[in-house]
Parts: structure tokens; sequence; C-alpha cells
């Protein structure tokens, strides 16, 4: 890449305002460890810190991720940085539009969609192992066609089923898909629980505040899989469960745990 549109590159993502420029940032004032990148950027564990260097390497040096679901976010990102960047040469808009271009290809490869499969199914694993051990929870699931093509209108947004669990009822949720003749089986993404919670209080509070914003409440014909599915994200839902302080059990995969 030209120096003058490396250097130009790097001031859009050192003034980017949000996780992505926490990590460069953190990245740039030499931290090399995930843990420690984690602690400094705000991030939540090493393994979005990895995913996420992931994304700055194909911003900065057009190098492709091998996941799909990374892909997709870099690019979304390229176009937020270049609308939110004032000024911006057309050596740099040329150089950002055409990785751009590469990494949306790039969601589609055979290979980066075969990896995003495996870190979903590795993901929704470790999660049921503690779905086991918490009684009484708020669930968040989806299936993999969802989460990779996102919502018709939106596919920044994902088809979201969020509800409650008593008494660690995972494997029957799992069951229960089957019998409506699902093709896939559902990946556990979430869980949200605290001491003492009234767990139906709790759960009507998600879906009415999702309602309340416009996230998309599914009828039945639309998920195929019944109700209580919302067109959202995870960020979203888990803003929800901060402001309703509740421990929020997530897991997210890298390269180094598949």
């Amino acid at each position: 890449m030209d120096p003058q549109v490396s250097a130009e590159v790097k001031a859009m993502l050192a003034k980017d305002g949000l996780l992505l420029g926490s990590i460069y940032n953190a990245m740039e004032a030499g931290l090399t460890n995930t843990l420690e990148i984690a602690e400094k950027s705000g991030a939540s564990n090493r393994g979005v810190v990895y995913n996420y260097q992931k994304m700055i390497l194909a911003i900065l040096e057009g190098v492709m991720p091998n996941s799909a679901s990374i892909s997709r976010n870099a690019a979304r990102s390229i176009s937020r940085l270049i609308k939110e960047t004032a000024l911006i040469s057309p050596a740099a808009l040329e150089y950002l539009n055409s990785t751009r271009a590469r990494l949306i290809e790039n969601t589609e490869s055979e290979t980066a969609v075969l990896h995003d499969q495996a870190s979903l199914e590795a993901q929704s694993a470790a999660l049921v192992k503690v779905a086991s051990t918490i009684q009484n929870g708020i669930y968040v699931y989806s299936f993999p066609t969802y989460l990779h093509f996102g919502t018709v209108e939106d596919q920044g947004l994902y088809w979201l089923k969020i509800g409650s669990t008593k008494n660690s009822v995972w494997q029957r949720i799992v069951e229960q898909n089957r019998q409506t003749s699902m093709p896939e089986d559902p990946k556990l993404l979430r869980i949200y629980h605290k001491d003492q919670m009234d767990i139906d209080a709790i759960e009507q509070k998600f879906h009415a505040t999702l309602d309340a914003v416009g996230h998309e409440r599914s009828a039945a014909r639309r998920t195929k899989a019944g109700k209580e599915w919302f067109a959202s994200t995870l960020e979203a839902v888990d803003a929800l469960a901060k402001l309703m302080d509740l421990e929020i059990e997530k897991y997210e995969s890298s390269d180094e745990d598949l």
C-alpha cells in the first residue's frame, strides 16, 4: 500500500470511537498480549480481541480473514469509517472500497463459511456446559443459516430467539426444534441470569423493549420456528442485559480454539 494511504487509514482507525479503534490504539501503544489488550480496550475476552485483530489486518493490509463473519464485520467497519471521515483522499477511498469489495466476496467463500460453522459449534458447546449449571435464565439462540445471512430487510440484523429457561432445559429446546423439522440444530449464543431473578418479568422486559425500539418481532410464518424471535443483534441484547444488571454468559472462539 502507498505509505500516504496507509497513514491515512491508520489515522481513521486511531480516531474510531468504537471497539475497533480502542483495540487498534492498544496495539499501537505496544500491547501484544490479547488479555492485556482486552483489559485496555474494554473487549469482553481474548477471543473478541483476536477477531478484531483479524479485521484490522484486513483493513490495513488487505489480508482476507478465514472467517465469513469477520469478513462481513470488517466490510461494515470500512463503510462506517468512510461515512464518519470528513476528508478522505481519492487514493485512500479507492483502496478502502476495493478492500471492502474483496471482503464481501470472501463472506461467501466455502472455506470461510465452514470456518464459521465450526466456530459457532464450539461457542454453543461451551455455553451448553455453562447452561447445565444455571437453573433459571434468559437464553438467546439462533440457527447457523440465520446468523450467516441476516434478515432479508437488513443483513446487519439477525433472527434471535429470546426466551426463558427453567431447570436447565437446553436439550429439550433442541428436541423441540427437531420436531418442527428445522434442517439445523439451534446454537446457543447467550445466557443472562442473576440470583433471585423474576424470570418471567425480565423476559417480558426484553420483549417489550425490543418491540418498542422497532426490533421486529417475527410471526411464526416468518421464521418457521415459532414466536419470540426478534430481528436484532447480540450487541443490542447484551446492552439490555447490562441495563437489567444481569450476568452475561457468552463465549467467542478464535482460531486458537478450533
